[in-house]
């Protein structure tokens, strides 16, 4: 018998074991949201302030991308910020002081 065949026989005894997900059962409000164009960060904060529901930013994007077959919700550039300090804020050198130096020691 080869594997194909049994697994149809495996499968005629077992049941397979569903994953459900917490977010399953806001399906309907995600969608929505999902619709009228709300960002992830705007959905996980409904899911956080209104349903009392903590996901992780990451879950809650697999999911949309899992049950909407969605790429549009991608982050967006105004999503996340991160603040980038310059050579010389880090080191208190600009990187031209910094060149000037190097080439006076040399």
């Amino acid at each position: 018998m080869d594997s194909l065949q049994k697994a149809k026989n495996f499968e005629k005894k077992h049941k397979p074991n569903a994953r459900k997900s917490k977010l399953d059962k806001h399906e309907e409000a995600i969608k929505y949201l999902v619709d009228k164009e709300y960002t992830l960060l705007q959905i996980q904060e409904f899911l956080m302030e209104e349903m009392k529901l903590s996901v992780s930013y990451s879950n809650l994007q697999g999911w949309v991308k899992r049950r909407f077959n969605s790429n549009k919700h991608q982050t967006n550039n105004h999503d996340i910020v991160i603040p980038v300090k310059s050579q010389e804020e880090i080191t208190g050198t600009s990187v031209f002081e910094k060149m000037l130096d190097k080439h006076k020691n040399q």
